[in-house]
């Protein structure tokens, strides 16, 4: 086997094992990332059909809410970190803001230049996303090393 061949499988185990050194870790993040993505989608969907408001303010007030729960329950629940706010929540906030130009640079990326379907486009986006966030979250937002 060629070595840079060997050199990508030992790369892939070695993410596959840091995503996995924690199971219920890694369970708990996709679960409240799930929940977060379906508060935002319920309260924006009240927000519109509901009460009325024009799309984009109900989109902007449904994902102010879903971050304020995300950044909460990953804190609370998911890490279990008692790091104090003030240092976390600039982390936290930098991080968001990092994927939403990520989000969309990538789908940009894979429809426009990469010709890809949007709704694949979306999924890979997503699925790459997910990966650096966790990431970021576990090393630095979340991280006891990171104080």
């Amino acid at each position: 086997m060629p070595t840079n061949i060997r050199a990508l499988d030992r790369l892939i185990l070695r993410v596959i094992a840091f995503f996995l050194r924690d199971p219920r870790l890694f369970f708990r993040y996709i679960a409240v990332g799930g929940a977060s993505a379906l508060l935002e989608y319920s309260v924006f969907n009240v927000l519109y059909s509901v009460v009325g408001l024009a799309t984009l303010v109900a989109n902007s007030i449904a994902i102010v809410i879903a971050v304020i729960f995300h950044f909460n329950m990953q804190k609370r629940w998911t890490f279990r970190d008692s790091q104090s706010l003030r240092r976390q929540l600039p982390r936290y906030l930098m991080m968001v803001g990092i994927a939403a130009v990520l989000n969309n640079l990538l789908v940009y990326l894979f429809v426009e230049v990469m010709l890809l379907p949007p709704a694949l486009a979306k999924l890979f986006q997503i699925g790459l996303l997910f990966g650096w966030t966790f990431t970021v979250s576990r090393l630095l937002v979340f991280s006891h090393q990171a104080r």
